[in-house]
């Protein structure tokens, strides 16, 4: 009969070891990774927890139990107390470690997952960013040697050909280092950022006789929205 009982308790121990996995588990809102790995982990701090709680309890019913005999003066109470002590040493103490090494690893496993959880989501949109700012230089610079490539160029500001870019001609240098290099023969592109977003600008070189006599300049916004 008494090991019916410990079978059945350990059984309603391992239910509820179970079910407070899954509560914990739902708690953090684990969705991805090897999940096997982090119930496992779950699974073993929570067997920990109920270890220690039903080892608290015995040692709390032990030291009642011992304070009450040792008030009535019970013969061998002194014995008693000798074990009671042992066995507060011998299992209490290097529980208590066990808890706080099983903590710590739960806790920087739990610190991995989550780095990972939210490092993956940042290195996508980073690459996602890269490629988009790299496709958008690219057609801006594309377009630039288009318009530069022309027999006809306006003596005007503008030479649009497509509403999302913004084109002009300059026939010297305005200081930045991109129309500088542009005047040399060396076209190229440069992000700036603005309050209104980052504005991706190509310089291409146009050739006239032996010089280069202007510099067609293309701009696209991409809007703060975006950047953000």
């Amino acid at each position: 009969m008494r090991n019916l009982k410990i079978v059945l308790g350990l059984f309603v121990l391992s239910i509820l070891a179970i079910i407070i996995t899954g509560v914990v588990l739902s708690y953090l809102g684990v969705e991805h990774g090897p999940l096997l790995i982090k119930i496992g982990y779950v699974f073993i701090l929570v067997n920990i927890v109920l270890y220690l709680l039903i080892l608290i309890f015995f040692v709390i019913r032990n030291l009642i139990n011992l304070y009450s005999e040792k008030k009535q003066k019970v013969i061998g109470a002194k014995f008693r107390t000798k074990l009671v002590v042992a066995f507060v040493g011998l299992t209490l103490i290097p529980s208590t470690l066990l808890f706080i090494l099983s903590n710590q690893l739960i806790n920087s496993s739990i610190d991995k997952w989550f780095s990972l959880e939210i490092q993956r989501p940042i290195s996508d949109s980073m690459e996602i960013a890269m490629l988009f700012y790299s496709k958008q230089r690219q057609d801006v610079k594309s377009h630039a040697l288009y318009i530069a490539s022309g027999k006809k160029l306006p003596d005007g500001a503008s030479t649009d050909t497509d509403s999302s870019f913004r084109s002009y001609v300059l026939t010297g240098p305005d200081g930045s280092e991109l129309i500088s290099n542009a005047f040399e023969g060396k076209g190229d592109t440069e992000i700036i950022s603005t309050e209104k977003g980052d504005i991706i600008r190509a310089a291409a070189p146009v050739s006239g006789g032996s010089r280069i006599s202007r510099v067609i300049v293309v701009e696209t916004l991409i809007p703060l929205e975006a950047v953000a």
